[in-house]
C-alpha cells in the first residue's frame, strides 16, 4: 500500500490526497490498510494520461465534471454500503445534498 501511495502521481493535488488517505481511515479494518482499500486509485488510466483520447476532448467541462461526480458518488456510497449518511460525510456535502444528488443523476436506480 505505501510503495502504491508513493507511486502514485496525484493528478488532484493535495486534496486528491487528503481525500485518499481520509477513505482509506475510513475503509480500513483496525487500523490496517490493505492493497484492497485502494480501488479508489486508477492506476492505469493516471499513467495513460499522454494518451488523452480524442472522445474526452470533444466534452465539455461540465460534461466531464458531471461524469466525474456521477463516478464518485457511486463508489462513495458503495463503499458505505449504500449508507447515505456515511457517503454524505466523507464526500464534505451535507445528507440533503448529497440525496438531491442521487435523485439528479437517477442513481436511485440501482
Amino acid at each position: 500500500v505505501k510503495k502504491l501511495l508513493l507511486s502514485y502521481s496525484y493528478p488532484g493535488n493535495i486534496r486528491e490526497l487528503k481525500n485518499i488517505i481520509e477513505r482509506l481511515v475510513v475503509l480500513s479494518d483496525d487500523g490496517f490498510l490493505k492493497y484492497e482499500d485502494l480501488p479508489l486509485l486508477d492506476l492505469e488510466s493516471h499513467a495513460d494520461d499522454d494518451k488523452t483520447s480524442q472522445g474526452d476532448l470533444t466534452k465539455t467541462l461540465k460534461e466531464l465534471r458531471t461524469e466525474t461526480e456521477i463516478a464518485h458518488i457511486k463508489e462513495v456510497l458503495a463503499s458505505t454500503g449504500q449508507n447515505i449518511t456515511h457517503a454524505a460525510e466523507i464526500l464534505g456535502i451535507s445528507r440533503r445534498q448529497l440525496s438531491n444528488k442521487i435523485n439528479e443523476y437517477g442513481l436511485n436506480d440501482r
